[in-house]
């Protein structure tokens, strides 16, 4: 992630025989939600601005009492919590699972360029299960750049809940990040469009830069080659693929947008058009073979 940093003053005391200490806390119970699941704005910091929130972590309540408990970071790293050490620290986090059966994968990761470097903390682990809260330390960490996540696990595939991350640094002044200018974030670009294996489904791959230095959110529309009006939004978007399930045969084309607060939306060029053949629903009593011959699939482009 490219991004430019500014420094930020924090008058630290300067304690008896060693280095400025600071401490910097982000306590998720100091937040307010309007509903569960609010999304909390990518870039919003915490502590002083120490601590920041990128690519969507949302906020969990308690359904009796409407409060937020937690917050929850997405799965396979889409969103996280980070902070930049700029002398040494400790820091401690509270975090749990998403659910009282369910178990999260989680990690304090360095950040340096594209390396990422996981680091172990004192209790050595990387897995919590339930919703009691699990606290993870970890001492002596130097300058860099630091993510608490929930990596990729393709058998786990969840995020996790994070309650409190306290930060305790020695030396050094506060770091945050400047946002890439949305001008220098390119449009998305449409890379391929294919069918689902039962040739209901229209799966359109794109390419676009999301997060703190990219697009807020990115939405994908289908439309009508013939007319050119909205057809349907995909129903859903997700790791660079947005999906669509026509209600009708026809001639489409296809238009991938990337959304930043306060800032003009940036449009894919127009996809090539498709050619869509609705498949015919399944006769009850024939067979493998004639449904085979009846429900021919076809995907073809024109210019």
């Amino acid at each position: 992630m490219l991004s430019l940093q500014k420094k930020v003053n924090v008058d630290p005391e300067e304690p008896e025989g060693g280095a400025a200490e600071t401490t910097y806390v982000f306590d998720a119970t100091t937040l307010t939600a309007a509903k569960d699941k609010e999304v909390i704005e990518v870039g919003t910091t915490f502590a002083n601005g120490y601590i920041t929130a990128y690519g969507g972590v949302t906020k969990r309540i308690n359904s009796s009492t409407q409060k937020v408990t937690s917050t929850e970071i997405g799965k396979s790293e889409s969103s996280y919590f980070e902070f930049i050490v700029t002398g040494n620290a400790n820091v401690t986090i509270e975090t749990s699972s998403t659910g009282g059966s369910n178990t999260s994968k989680v990690a304090l990761v360095r950040v340096s360029g594209d390396a990422k470097t996981t680091v172990s903390n004192n209790e050595n682990i990387e897995f919590v299960t339930g919703t009691s809260k699990a606290t993870l330390t970890y001492y002596g960490l130097g300058e860099g750049t630091y993510r608490f996540v929930s990596p990729e696990d393709t058998t786990l595939n969840r995020g996790a809940r994070v309650y409190k991350i306290t930060v305790v640094q020695k030396g050094g002044e506060a770091v945050v990040q400047e946002r890439k200018a949305w001008g220098e974030v390119a449009a998305p670009v449409i890379d391929k469009i294919s069918l689902s294996e039962d040739g209901k489904t229209i799966n359109v791959k794109f390419t676009v830069e999301t997060g703190y230095d990219g697009a807020d959110s990115v939405t994908a529309v289908m439309y009508d080659a013939k007319t050119d009006e909205k057809v349907m939004n995909a129903s859903k978007v997700d790791n660079g693929t947005a999906t669509f399930t026509p209600s009708a045969s026809g001639e489409y084309y296809f238009v991938v947008a990337a959304h930043r607060i306060d800032e003009e939306d940036k449009n894919s060029d127009k996809s090539e058009n498709l050619k869509f053949v609705l498949p015919l629903a399944a006769p009850g009593n024939q067979s493998c073979n004639k449904l085979k011959a009846q429900e021919r699939l076809f995907l073809s482009f024109t210019p």
